[in-house]
Parts: C-alpha cells; sequence; structure tokens
C-alpha cells in the first residue's frame, strides 16, 4: 500500500499565489498578529504592504477613514512626503501608508484615554433669544448655572427663540481642540429657571449628535454667486442649482437620545467611539417640552455642553486632499513620533523601526543641541506646512 506524503504547510503556503495569500492575510483581526506577520520574512511584509492591513484595521474600528483618499506624511527632521505624486514610488507609498496608519491606529486605541473636554469654541446656534446675554458661548462654563458675578443677579445659559410649535428644532454647532478627535461621549445640562413661577426646565426631549468638516467648496459670503436678501436674510435662488451647498459635510450622525426633563448634567454615550475629522459637532435638540408663562411660547434652554474624548496628536485632516479629489490624512513624523512606542509589540518581535531608533538612540549625545532647536522650531515649521498644504481650506 502506497503511502501519500501530505506536503508540509510551508509548501502549501509556497504552491498559492501572491493575492490569495493577501486574501488570506486580511482576515487577521488583532494588532499584535498583523505586527507579527510583517516581521515573519520579507516577502510577508511584502503581502502585509500590498494588503494595507493597517489601514484596514483603522477602518475596521473607524468605519469614517474611509474617506481618507491620500496620506501626508511631514517629517520634520528631513522633508514632506506627498501622497500620488509623480516622484513617489509605488513601494514608497506603501511604507509610507503602512508607517502611517500603525501609528494611527496606536494612537486611537492603545493609548490612554483621559477623560477631557474637547470643545475649543461656540461657532453658532439656529437661533438665540437675547443676544449676547444668552448666546451659545454661555455653554461653555462649567459653572454656567451661577450668576456672572456678584454684580449681576443674572444666569449664564443659552436660549433659543420662542416658538408655537414644538417640533421646532435647534441646534448648537462647536469646534474641538485638534482636526482629528475621538469622541466617546456628550454631556449637556438643560437649563432650569429658578427665577420663574415653579422652576421649569427647558429641555428638549430628544437630542442628536453630527459631527463631520466644513464644506470647502460651499462659496463665501463675499463670493458674488451668493447673493444674500437683506430683507429675510435667506440665500437667492440660482437659476443653475437648487440653492447653496450646505455649510457642513457630516461624516456621523449619532441615533436619537431621550432627553430627561431635569437639571442635571446628562451623559450621552455614543454606540462606540467615533472619529470627528475637521473639527465640527453639532447637538441638535429635537422637539420642545415647556412653554413659558409670559408669552406661551416653547423654549430650549442649555446650561452647558461638554464632549468627552481626545484628540489625536501627530495627526490632521485636510478637506480637500492633494490631488484635488478627496480628503487627506495629514501625520506630522518627527522627535514626538519617534519617542513614541511603535504598536509593533510584544517585546518578543523585532520592532520594524529597529533601525531607526538605533540611529537614534546612538546619536543622542552628539545631536542633543539640535534637537533642543528642532523643538524650539517644530511649532513654526508645523504651521508653515499645515498652511502651504491647505491653503485657504484651514
Amino acid at each position: 500500500m502506497e503511502t501519500q506524503i501530505m506536503p508540509s504547510p510551508r509548501g502549501i503556503w509556497d504552491l498559492l499565489d501572491d493575492d490569495t495569500i493577501i486574501y488570506i492575510l486580511k482576515y487577521l483581526v488583532a494588532p499584535s498578529d498583523v505586527a507579527n506577520a510583517s516581521v515573519v520574512s520579507r516577502s510577508w511584509r511584502q503581502h502585509v504592504l500590498e494588503g494595507q492591513l493597517w489601514r484596514g484595521l483603522c477602518h475596521r474600528e473607524f468605519p469614517e477613514l474611509g474617506l481618507i483618499d491620500d496620506v501626508i506624511e511631514i517629517d520634520i527632521l528631513r522633508r514632506v512626503e506627498g501622497a500620488g505624486s509623480s516622484n513617489t514610488s509605488y513601494q514608497s507609498t506603501l511604507e509610507k501608508n503602512h508607517r502611517v496608519y500603525r501609528q494611527l491606529y496606536w494612537e486611537m486605541t492603545q493609548t490612554p484615554l483621559l477623560e477631557r473636554n474637547c470643545i475649543s469654541a461656540a461657532i453658532a446656534a439656529s437661533s438665540t433669544d437675547k443676544f449676547p446675554e444668552e448666546s451659545i458661548h454661555e455653554t461653555l462654563h462649567p459653572n454656567s448655572k451661577r450668576p456672572r458675578d456678584i454684580h449681576d443677579s443674572s444666569w449664564s445659559y443659552w436660549s433659543s427663540t420662542g416658538q408655537k410649535d414644538p417640533r421646532v428644532p435647534e441646534s448648537l454647532t462647536y469646534k474641538l481642540l485638534s482636526s482629528l478627535c475621538l469622541v466617546h461621549e456628550i454631556k449637556i445640562r438643560p437649563f432650569e429657571a429658578e427665577f420663574q413661577h415653579g422652576n421649569p426646565v427647558y429641555s428638549s426631549k430628544y437630542v442628536r449628535f453630527r459631527l463631520g468638516y466644513e464644506n470647502p467648496r460651499r462659496p463665501s459670503c463675499s463670493d458674488d454667486m451668493l447673493k444674500m436678501d437683506v430683507e429675510c436674510d435667506k440665500p437667492l435662488e440660482f437659476p443653475w442649482t437648487p440653492g447653496p451647498p450646505p455649510e457642513y459635510i457630516w461624516t456621523y450622525v449619532s441615533p436619537e437620545y431621550p432627553m430627561d426633563q431635569r437639571d442635571s448634567l446628562q451623559t450621552f454615550k455614543l454606540p462606540r467611539p467615533v472619529l470627528c475629522m475637521g473639527q465640527i459637532l453639532q447637538v441638535e435638540l429635537l422637539e420642545r417640552v415647556q412653554t413659558q408663562l409670559q408669552d406661551l411660547l416653547y423654549y430650549i434652554c442649555v446650561c452647558h455642553v461638554r464632549v468627552i474624548g481626545k484628540p489625536i496628536k501627530n495627526f490632521g485632516f485636510s478637506p480637500l486632499s492633494a490631488g484635488g479629489g478627496g480628503c487627506g490624512l495629514i501625520c506630522q513624523r518627527g522627535l514626538d513620533y519617534l519617542a513614541t512606542p511603535k504598536p509593533d509589540i510584544p517585546e518578543h518581535v523585532p520592532n520594524e523601526d529597529d533601525a531607526a531608533g538605533a540611529a537614534l538612540g546612538a546619536g543622542r549625545d552628539n545631536f542633543a543641541e539640535r534637537i533642543r532647536q528642532l523643538r524650539l522650531n517644530r511649532e513654526r515649521r508645523w504651521t508653515q506646512w499645515w498652511k502651504r498644504l491647505n491653503g485657504s481650506h484651514v
């Protein structure tokens, strides 16, 4: 009886073509498995690069990154590497995307989450009852339930205009700290009017959140194509378009959350951590529940809004990519990047950046003065490159 010798697993793997191997590797879902696969051999590393496995992990965890068309890497120690340029070879583009998405995944998932307020400024409210006493800027103060000062007994809060129809919605738009922010939850405190009979709470019935960025193709108010009717303050209808482009492009819209009609800081946790690309967050307040006795109109009033999340350092977002088509992901690579632990861990797996790390460590003493100078000039150089890459869209 003839015995059949089964080929070894290594032999079976050699029989597969490159496309099949890449297809199999894309089933790796753990970052440690992807890191291990990239250091097995040169051929495996090439399969990981061509399969863009780190990019796939980022897209699986954060679908908002699907808008990214180009990757721009800014190396403050050497040069700027564009995405998709004619001077960039195919292999160097694969290496660059591998580095950027690997570091982005590490920043978003492995670095510790610090509970901090990610709002940097208030942009606008859909309506305001008394400006500026009841403007959206009053919602930025955590102690907004208290009087403004000892000489002013009025309360600090935002109030909408009164409406007869309780279904009229309102919105509050804010700017976040960074162009890439990982948002976990939003906290809102409705306003309780203690100076009115019965201490009514002017909350909404539901709340919804939108995250996105400013539309770079929207004409500015100074554009001749966008002429405003002074009396009604509405855009005139153009024969070639039904109306002006939207002011914002939303990359994520949350489900509706019920809001309690009580004076407390209420927490609304998103179904998953959401990556806000473009610094814009809008709070939609849906359906009114409280009328004012003086005019019998429905109002919505908010004391404080807080966005809990984490700004993603060393990364930026550009609405217009270098090629002019879609969106761009900008990565600042320098001293802080090299000092940040890479996700190619566990420790028994050799790091992909061992050579760069060893060179940096060996020359640390010789380049101490240069490093100090680079730290002083880093912010200035980053600002210059940012303005150059984004132009007027920042």
